[in-house]
């Protein structure tokens, strides 16, 4: 790799954030994995983030949690200290929420749900969440204080603060609302 017509020599993660460069994949499932850490050195990346660098968890700590996961997630591995790369059939790049079964009757039974149609074919239960969702959307974005906020704000900030939108509040109930809305 070059850098402004240098050859870069680093050899971390670390090493290349010091020096200002990162890589954020569009596709992290596929593209997010470093093919020559460990399986355990992967899963630690994401949880040690959560606890801060300065919060190293012991090896034998780490070892059980990657366990733990594995056993979770169903990853394929006979050990945790194999590199990602080298896991059978390409289980590096499956794992996903699919992987973890939820066996909740519930859970079932919604899934299950569905409209029919009579010329064939169904509305089914996610659908019509989905549709219920962007109703009500719909209405809170024409027919809401909220709604009228939040075009003022994305029209224009410094208009929005002339005319007295309370920017801050709008800004965390925009931001509360895309996360409510993700988590469907």
């Amino acid at each position: 790799m070059t850098l402004e017509g240098r050859p870069l020599h680093w050899m971390t993660p670390r090493q290349a954030i010091r020096n200002g460069i990162a890589f954020c994949p569009e596709d992290r499932k596929a593209e997010g994995l470093v093919l020559e850490l460990s399986v355990r050195e992967n899963i630690m990346l994401g949880l040690q983030r959560k606890r801060s660098w300065l919060k190293q968890l012991s090896h034998d700590e780490q070892r059980r949690l990657a366990s733990e996961m594995i056993t979770t997630v169903g990853i394929i591995t006979t050990d945790v200290e194999k590199p990602v790369g080298f896991l059978p059939r390409g289980a590096c790049f499956m794992v996903n929420l699919n992987s973890v079964p939820l066996q909740l009757p519930f859970v079932a039974a919604f899934a299950g749900a569905n409209i029919p149609f009579p010329s064939g074919g169904s509305l089914t239960s996610s659908a019509i969440v989905m549709l219920i969702a962007s109703a009500v959307a719909i209405f809170i974005a024409h027919f809401t204080r909220f709604g009228t906020n939040v075009y003022a704000l994305g029209g224009d900030h410094s208009s929005a603060v002339l005319m007295g939108v309370p920017v801050r509040r709008t800004t965390v109930m925009i931001t509360t609302a895309r996360m409510a809305s993700s988590s469907m």
